[in-house]
């Protein structure tokens, strides 16, 4: 039985609303129901004494959404950023991960006692504890952990220590399957599964290779963590002020290339159009992206006479300059923001074409990224000896605000809290079955 969850993004507590403790304990209870159910076979009930992996799929800590990364005077000031040299950045780099460990503790003891004690169900009154190995892959919020060097094996120490990893420190965090332990790779190919992120198929957020930073990473830096703050600033806010609050989830919005969009319906939503409040919120946002776009890092990303992701991002990013927050700005703003939305309803036909998938090797591919839990068939193979095909997305454990389907020129956003778990099984495992979902899902408070 493997069991993937992916994009918790806990965070330092720069950001917005994350995965509260309560969550895990939700997740140790239905971890120990599905041990449970795995044991029914057609034979008859047989726990499973091989174990449970759980795979924590990428962007498990958040290491981006930080107030850890130091302010930049200016555009051409040089501090410690993702894009840096990793000798350079790995004191800062030591102190997010220490703070994000230290602020999710209660939660993450949880997983360790997984680790410890295993998976704690009872059958027919008789209780079992199943063993539970925990693998930690890494996504593009904490691919920093797949850093090689001294400095970068101590933080990964302390990461194993606190979650209970099955995991050596002293070697990268993996990225895919490929570079996992040969055990949990084999246990994958039994399984037919094919493990990844997902950041390989999204250019924003994935440059040339997992070891390197994507433009991304300077979005939420440069933007996403400064703009609550500059407002909150800019206005005079006070730390509980309902738009600041509003503002401090700008990182749970998707597709992230809405977040115009969404600054837009904020000031809409909390009265501001037309007053002094919205022109200054807008000013904040157009004055980063203007500092943004200014970044070394960023131009020489711009490729001239060719369309890039630095040009999908300006199309979207720089909209608002001159806007007012007007119904014509709005209607003419979601239109145009559209045309830049995400690409992630694909990713099913990136699932498609993984050689496992093709080659019949594989039943499964299962990623995480973009926070839309998803269950796509792929193919129907039966007359080659092949089997049902199937894409899974692992959605979050995160808030996510999208937009409504009706009156979309209002730019309204509604947001819910979810939590995705998939189980995958093999052989006679469940009766059979090659995988189960549990997706839950609350309203959320904003």
């Amino acid at each position: 039985m493997i069991v993937v969850v992916s994009d918790l993004h806990l965070t330092d507590g720069a950001s917005g609303t994350t995965a509260e403790p309560g969550a895990f304990g939700l997740f140790a209870r239905l971890l120990g129901e599905m041990a449970r159910h795995a044991g029914h076979r057609a034979g008859g009930f047989r726990p499973l004494d091989e174990g449970i992996d759980l795979v924590l799929l990428g962007d498990i800590l958040d290491l981006l959404r930080s107030s850890g990364w130091p302010a930049r005077a200016d555009a051409s000031a040089r501090v410690a950023r993702p894009w840096e040299a990793p000798e350079e950045i790995a004191p800062t780099v030591a102190r997010i991960v220490e703070r994000t460990l230290q602020r999710n503790a209660e939660g993450l003891s949880v997983l360790a006692s997984l680790a410890r004690d295993g998976a704690l169900f009872y059958e027919e009154g008789q209780p079992y504890r199943v063993p539970v190995r925990i693998s930690y892959f890494v996504g593009n919020h904490d691919w920093l952990l797949r850093l090689p060097g001294s400095a970068y094996d101590e933080i990964r120490e302390r990461v194993v220590t606190s979650i209970g990893l099955v995991q050596d420190p002293g070697r990268p965090f993996p990225h895919a399957l490929d570079e996992a332990a040969p055990e949990l790779a084999a246990r994958a190919a039994l399984h037919r599964l094919v493990l990844r992120h997902g950041d390989v198929h999204d250019g924003f957020n994935f440059a040339g290779g997992r070891n390197h930073s994507a433009i991304g990473d300077a979005v939420v830096i440069e933007i996403l963590n400064r703009f609550p703050e500059c407002v909150r600033e800019e206005l005079g806010l006070a730390a509980d002020a309902p738009v600041y609050l509003a503002l401090r989830e700008i990182d749970n919005v998707r597709p992230f290339t809405l977040i115009p969009a969404w600054v837009l319906g904020v000031i809409r939503r909390f009265g501001l159009e037309g007053a002094m409040g919205g022109a200054a919120i807008l000013a904040v946002w157009n004055r980063l992206a203007e500092e943004f776009f200014d970044l070394q890092r960023i131009r020489r990303a711009d490729r001239s006479w060719r369309w890039d992701e630095v040009d999908r991002l300006e199309l979207g990013f720089r909209f608002l300059k001159g806007l007012t927050a007007g119904r014509i700005a709005r209607a003419t703003s979601n239109q145009l923001l559209r045309l830049v939305a995400d690409r992630h309803r694909r990713f099913a036909q990136h699932a498609l074409r993984e050689p496992e998938i093709v080659s019949g090797a594989a039943r499964f591919v299962a990623y995480g990224h973009t926070h839309a839990h998803e269950i796509r068939p792929l193919d129907a193979r039966a007359g080659e000896g092949i089997g049902k095909q199937f894409y899974l997305n692992s959605g979050t454990w995160r808030p996510t605000y999208r937009q409504t389907v009706a009156g979309p020129e209002r730019l309204e956003f509604l947001g819910f809290h979810a939590l995705t778990v998939l189980a995958f099984y093999a052989g006679d495992e469940r009766a059979g079955r090659g995988f189960e979902v549990w997706n839950g899902a609350l309203e959320g408070p904003l």
